[in-house]
């Protein structure tokens, strides 16, 4: 939406903010460095999960670990699993 020739930010709510923390706190709490590493956006109760992480495992780990938590809807996993020998982006 437009106001007067600017664009509209769009705050998050609290219940965002409380849950992007509860996230973080979780992942954090899996003992894996990777995972605490991981960038997280929530948007009504969605959670946008970006990364890098060393194996499939760390990847579907985190997505369980979120979707585990009661006021989350959905989850977009968009961690990307390295090769060895591959540089993460």
């Amino acid at each position: 939406m437009k106001l007067q020739n600017k664009s509209r930010i769009q705050f998050r709510s609290d219940s965002d903010l409380q849950l992007k923390s509860q996230i973080s706190r979780r992942l954090q709490s899996t003992g894996y460095a990777a995972l605490a590493s991981i960038w997280i956006e929530v948007h009504s109760g969605e959670v946008f999960l970006e990364g890098t992480v060393d194996s499939y495992f760390l990847k579907q780990m985190a997505q369980v670990r979120v979707l585990a938590m009661s006021d989350v809807r959905k989850v977009y996993n968009a961690i990307v699993v390295s090769t060895p020998g591959q540089c993460p982006k």
